[in-house]
């Protein structure tokens, strides 16, 4: 019910903002091409932090790998 309510009214209000964006309330600027502008920019700065955790996981895998390594050489060399 909830749910629904918070659907409903979401709907209502985006329905009443592009009403008004197209009776020109907000007025001429180019506020849509702005909007795609910010949307675009945040976009290209989430991609690059995800690239960035993305070589972050890389490196900590090959790492884990290594040492996951060296410890079983140790077990069979019975140093451990």
């Amino acid at each position: 019910m909830k749910a629904e309510a918070a659907a409903r009214l979401e709907l209502s209000i985006e329905k009443e903002l592009l009403t008004r964006l197209r009776q020109g309330v907000y007025g001429e600027s180019d506020i849509m091409n702005e909007s795609q502008e910010a949307f675009k920019k945040a976009l290209d700065e989430l991609e690059q932090e995800e690239e960035y955790e993305s070589e972050e996981v890389t490196l900590f895998l090959s790492y884990s790998r290594s040492l996951e390594n060296m410890f079983q050489i140790l077990v069979r060399r019975r140093v451990i």
